[in-house]
């Protein structure tokens, strides 16, 4: 394993530069985050819905997102990543709050927004 490795499926930063191209990331481009907390609660399919229009590039050039919500069956948590063309689901313990965050370059905070529910 190498130590220049931070991404739930073993991808480094660069790997993920590296597959963007053209008008998505040039190598000026600065990052940038967009986050909130929410109460809403998510299915595990509006999740995977919403991960999966990520990679659509209609919300910016996601590098990654990640996160917990409340689940709308009333169990554990929904805790999810997100990098792209890979994105994971899963169940975990509580917080008193559902977190949202997603970094990339372009982000359109609107439609994100929109596309979270909010």
């Amino acid at each position: 394993m190498r130590g220049d490795v931070f991404f739930f499926k073993q991808k480094a930063a660069y790997e993920i530069r590296l597959s963007l191209v053209g008008s998505e990331m040039g190598i000026g481009d600065r990052f940038a985050s967009w986050g909130t907390e929410t109460v809403k609660a998510y299915s595990e399919a509006e999740l995977e819905h919403i991960l999966t229009a990520l990679d659509s590039g209609e919300y910016g050039a996601i590098l990654r997102a990640k996160g917990i919500v409340a689940a709308a069956d009333g169990g554990q948590w929904l805790h999810y990543d997100f990098v792209p063309e890979e994105h994971q689901v899963r169940r975990g313990p509580a917080d008193y709050t559902g977190r949202i965050c997603v970094i990339g370059s372009q982000l359109k905070e609107d439609k994100l927004s929109q596309l979270f529910g909010l």
